[in-house]
C-alpha cells in the first residue's frame, strides 16, 4: 500500500550556492529551526504531513564545492567516493562479500542504468558509474581480503579507462561523434571489469568457494506524483546530478527534467524543483528519496 507525504518549501538555489562558496557544512534541522555556520544562519521551513515509507525529505547541505583546481576525472573521483560513502543502499552497495560458513563469495561487478547516476544526457555519466563501482568494490575488498593482490591490478586499469574515456569526452566537439565515443567508453571500462571478473574467479577457484554472482536491481518504482494546486512545474535531477553540476560550475537548467503529475518510475535520491507562482509564494527547492512505491504531494508553503 502507497502511503503520502506533502512537501512543502526547503531551500532555494540561491541561498544554497551562497552556503556552497562559504565553505559552509551545516545541516538544517527538521523542526525548523536554525544551525549556524560562521556568520550565516540558516533557516529552513519544511511544510511535511505524515511519515511515509517510500520517499524523505532531506534538507541537507552536501559538501562545499571544491575551490581549488582539478581536473574532470579528480571532481568525479570526489563525486564517487562521497556517494559510495553517503547511500550503502542503491549506489554504494556492498558488491563483494565471502561468506565463509557455506564457502561462497558474492559479487556483483554489473553497471548500474546511466540515469540513476545522471541524466541521461549527461556526457559523464558512463565513467562516473564506473567510478562508483570501483569505489565500492576497492571498499568491500579491502574489508574483506585487504591481504590480497589479485584486486588491485583490475581496479587500477578501470580507472585508466576511465581517465581515457573523460580525456576522450572533453575532445569530443561533433554531436555525431558522441554515440561513437559512449559506446568506446563503455566498451572499455567493461572490458577491464571483466579481467576483474576472471581475477576473482581465479581467486574462488583456488580457495574452493562457490562464486554467487549477484545482480543488484536499480528498476525503478511506481510513484504517483500530486500537485496541488495543479498550477506548478515540477521537476527533477538525480542528486549527483546537482552536485556534479556546483562541482563543475555548470548550469543547472538543462539538467531539470520535469516530473509529471502522474506515476513515474523513480529510485534513489532527487533535487527537486516546483515552480509555483508568485502568488503561491514562488518556487520551491529540496531533496527526496524514493526507496520504495509511494504517493508524494507537492503543496506550497502557507504564508
Amino acid at each position: 500500500m502507497m502511503s503520502e507525504r506533502k512537501l512543502g518549501r526547503t531551500t532555494t538555489h540561491a541561498d544554497f550556492c551562497r552556503r556552497e562558496f562559504r565553505n559552509c557544512h551545516s545541516l538544517v534541522a527538521f523542526d525548523g529551526r536554525p544551525w549556524h555556520c560562521g556568520r550565516c544562519t540558516l533557516i529552513v521551513l519544511i511544510v511535511m504531513g505524515s511519515v511515509f515509507p517510500g520517499a524523505s525529505v532531506r534538507a541537507q547541505d552536501v559538501k562545499a564545492t571544491p575551490l581549488a583546481k582539478q581536473d574532470s576525472t579528480g571532481l568525479l573521483t570526489q563525486l564517487a567516493a562521497e556517494q559510495v560513502a553517503e547511500d550503502g543502499n542503491l549506489l554504494g552497495a556492498v558488491r563483494f562479500k565471502i561468506y565463509e560458513g557455506t564457502q561462497t563469495l558474492s559479487c556483483d561487478l554489473t553497471a548500474l542504468p546511466a540515469n540513476v547516476v545522471l541524466s541521461d544526457r549527461d556526457p559523464y555519466a558512463i565513467p562516473l558509474e564506473a567510478l562508483i563501482r570501483v569505489t565500492s568494490l576497492r571498499r568491500d575488498f579491502r574489508a574483506t581480503v585487504p591481504n590480497e593482490e589479485f584486486w588491485k591490478t583490475p581496479l587500477n586499469s578501470v580507472e585508466r579507462a576511465v581517465q581515457d574515456c573523460v580525456v576522450d569526452i572533453e575532445a569530443t566537439h561533433r554531436q555525431q561523434d558522441v554515440l561513437v565515443r559512449e559506446q568506446r567508453c563503455s566498451e572499455n571500462i567493461e572490458a577491464e571489469f571483466e579481467k576483474l571478473r576472471t581475477a576473482i574467479a581465479v581467486y574462488a577457484g583456488a580457495r574452493h568457494l562457490e562464486i554467487v554472482e549477484k545482480r543488484g536491481s536499480a528498476r525503478g518504482y511506481q510513484v504517483q506524483v500530486k500537485v496541488e494546486p495543479p498550477r506548478a512545474r515540477v521537476r527533477v535531477m538525480t542528486v549527483l546530478e546537482y552536485r556534479k553540476c556546483l562541482y563543475f560550475r555548470r548550469p543547472l537548467e538543462d539538467q531539470w527534467i520535469d516530473l509529471l503529475s502522474a506515476e513515474n518510475d523513480m529510485i534513489g535520491r532527487y533535487r527537486y524543483l516546483a515552480e509555483w507562482p508568485p502568488e503561491l509564494n514562488g518556487p520551491e527547492e529540496g531533496e527526496i528519496e524514493i526507496t520504495r512505491p509511494t504517493t508524494i504531494t507537492f503543496v506550497p508553503k502557507q504564508k
